[in-house]
């Protein structure tokens, strides 16, 4: 009793001291102090140093710099083209550019279901009283469109998706290091894809993270809503091999995420392109002659492989037991929609049209539904293969809604935003080493 006693209170008093030492040191290091010079020693040092060098003529001007004013917009009422939101560090813009991102987002629950083209319907002998969510964007002026709209899916189904997870769980000592590497950093998976995480491309590294922290702001907004049970909750057999998350199921937050960054790279890469597109290489700009149909298979294999890591890596997430398939059935539309606003919202044009009687218009974002109640197989795995969201890929199922928000009339243009000026940044290194397809879409 004596030796195990003494190793317990030896092995709690090193975890505990250790633990709490190493934390609060950590802590208080990175947000107290706040940098590596914050030190004793080093401020001491910088003192001396000073006083050592410093110029101390009293005839002297002391303002030694002539420094610019910041711009301002040359039409009232109008923000300023946000050119110094370059003199900040990277973490002030990511602060200022989520906040541009989410500014026109409004969310309210949805109250009823009359049939009309603005509002979600109900399934035939539905429950009117189901978790429902709807997620509008109020544009200057007080134009507002529906943006997504998110429906939680039944217990039934829910439950049904149990047997899923518990069969993907066989896989998990197969994909155990995705699994703990991916829980809180995708970019390494990303980077392996477009190398981003370099220097070279840090500008778009940065508008990835504020494109992932709107997705955040939006997805635990549906999450609290939808308020939807883990599997965990459901049943002790799952047994989780991380931590399950202290928040709602559906949406999947990975899975969101995944194909957010996805529709982003497509936009900076330009590889924004349906196969079967009429498509001709842009030769203009000193670019190396390629063929049609080079440039198109290219263009399919880069596409081919996000979404295949948008899918893996949401999957991933039912391999560990925290999630079920449904939740990146919900997620996939909600992040492919979300990163689709997130580059509009950048100043991005897509190059295809929408046709109607004869009239061109310029295409623009889709707005999504995904309707719980109407997912007609419950125990059906993610497969976004065959779950087709786009009428253009094939039949949508009914549990998906995308089309335009404007139907046939969609602005010119989006709201000025500070965006706009850092999506141009991340493009200039795109282009630069040459990783944007030369391409014009017909």
């Amino acid at each position: 009793m004596t030796g195990k006693g003494g190793f317990l209170g030896g092995y709690t008093g090193g975890y505990t001291g250790g633990y709490t030492g190493g934390y609060t040191g950590g802590y208080t290091g990175g947000v107290v102090l706040g940098d590596s010079y914050a030190g004793s020693m080093y401020a001491d040092a910088m003192n001396r140093s000073r006083g050592a060098i410093i110029d101390t003529r009293p005839d002297l001007n002391k303002a030694l710099w002539c420094l610019k004013d910041r711009e301002y917009s040359k039409k009232p009422k109008e923000e300023s083209a946000d050119s110094h939101v370059f003199r900040w560090d990277t973490w002030v813009r990511k602060y200022l550019a989520t906040q541009e991102a989410i500014r026109y987002m409004d969310f309210h629950p949805v109250e009823h279901f009359d049939g009309s083209p603005d509002c979600c319907q109900m399934p035939e002998g539905g429950n009117p009283q189901i978790a429902s969510l709807t997620m509008d964007i109020v544009e200057p002026g007080g134009y507002r469109v529906e943006a997504f709209t998110m429906q939680r899916p039944s217990v039934a189904v829910y439950q049904a998706q149990l047997e899923l997870v518990l069969q993907w769980a066989e896989l998990r000592e197969e994909r155990m290091s995705e699994i703990l590497t991916q829980i809180d950093n995708q970019i390494p998976f990303w980077g392996g894809l477009v190398p981003f995480q370099s220097e070279r491309l840090r500008y778009t590294r940065e508008l990835i993270e504020v494109a992932v922290e709107m997705a955040v702001f939006v997805e635990m907004r549906f999450k609290h809503e939808l308020a939807a049970w883990r599997p965990t909750d459901y049943s002790s057999m799952v047994q989780p091999m991380i931590t399950t998350p202290g928040h709602g199921s559906t949406p999947s937050g990975h899975c969101t995420q995944s194909y957010v960054i996805c529709e982003v790279l497509k936009a900076l890469l330009n590889t924004v392109y349906k196969p079967g597109t009429a498509v001709e290489p842009d030769l203009a700009n000193g670019h190396n002659p390629v063929s049609q149909a080079a440039l198109g298979n290219a263009l399919e294999s880069v596409n081919e492989q996000m979404e295949r890591l948008a899918a893996r890596i949401a999957t991933n997430r039912v391999v560990a037991g925290v999630h079920f398939p449904i939740d990146n059935v919900a997620g996939r539309l909600l992040g492919v929609v979300l990163g689709e606003y997130f580059v509009y919202r950048c100043g991005y044009k897509w190059g295809t049209y929408l046709e109607k009687d004869g009239n061109k218009t310029l295409k623009t974002w889709h707005r999504g539904r995904f309707l719980g109640p109407k997912y007609d197989k419950p125990d059906e795995d993610f497969d976004p293969v065959n779950q087709p969201y786009d009428p253009e890929s094939g039949p949508v199922r009914p549990f998906y809604v995308y089309e335009s928000p404007y139907g046939m009339n969609p602005p010119s243009d989006s709201p000025p935003s500070m965006l706009k000026v850092l999506f141009a940044r991340a493009q200039q290194e795109i282009q630069l080493l040459d990783l944007s397809f030369p391409l014009m879409v017909r």
